[in-house]
C-alpha cells in the first residue's frame, strides 16, 4: 500500500532537501521509486523480515527512502545520528549485529564497520524499478520497525524498540488534522 500511495501522488513534492544553496525537490514518484530500488539491493544481499539495519547519515530524501526501503523488506532500522562519532556507532552495531550499513559520507563511516556489507546512500538504482510484491514483506503492527539508542552519555547506549504500532500512533493525529 505504501508504494501504490506515493506513485498515487506522482509529481506532488514530498521532500525538499538544501543541497549548499540550492533547494531540490523530490515527488512522491521519485520517492517510492528510490525505496524500490533500496529493497532490491537489500534483496540482493539478503536482508529480510527481521534483519537490522544500520542507517547512518544526514536528513534527506535519500535517507527517507533509505528507510522506507528497508521496511518494505522488513528489516529493523537502527537510524545513527549523522554526528555519531565512530565509538558510538561501534558500540551500536555490537549490540545490534546489523546485517548491513547504509551511509552517506561512505568512505569514512564505512572505516568504522570494515567487516560490514555496506551501501553509500547515493547508491545508483537499478535501470528499471517498478513496486515489485514479492520484494515486500508482510508485517505485523507489533513487528519492530526500527531500533533508536539512547546516546550513552551516562551509560552504555540503549536501544529502544519502536514497533510499526508505534510510528503509527504518532502519524494518526496529525493525519487527522490534516484532513
Amino acid at each position: 500500500a505504501y508504494l501504490e500511495r506515493h506513485f498515487a501522488n506522482g509529481d506532488d513534492t514530498a521532500y525538499v532537501d538544501q543541497v549548499g544553496l540550492r533547494r531540490v525537490r523530490w515527488s512522491y514518484r521519485q520517492i517510492g521509486e528510490l525505496a524500490a530500488g533500496w529493497a532490491v539491493l537489500l534483496a540482493e544481499r539478503q536482508v529480510g523480515k527481521g534483519d537490522r539495519v544500520l542507517l547512518w547519515g544526514e536528513n534527506s530524501a535519500r535517507w527517507v527512502a533509505a528507510f522506507y526501503g528497508c521496511l518494505l523488506r522488513g528489516a529493523i532500522v537502527v537510524p545513527l545520528d549523522a554526528a555519531s562519532e565512530s565509538g558510538f556507532a561501534a558500540r551500536v552495531q555490537k549490540q545490534v549485529q546489523g546485517k548491513v550499513l547504509l551511509a552517506d559520507h561512505f568512505s569514512e563511516r564505512q572505516k568504522v564497520f570494515a567487516s560490514l556489507p555496506a551501501l553509500s546512500l547515493d547508491a545508483s538504482m537499478p535501470a528499471k524499478l517498478t513496486a515489485n510484491p514479492r520484494l515486500v514483506e508482510t508485517l505485523d503492527s507489533s513487528d519492530i520497525a526500527e531500533i533508536i539508542f539512547t546516546s550513552g552519555t551516562t551509560a552504555e547506549p540503549r536501544g529502544v524498540c519502536l514497533t510499526h504500532r508505534n510510528l503509527l500512533a504518532n502519524l494518526a493525529p496529525i493525519e487527522r488534522e490534516m484532513r
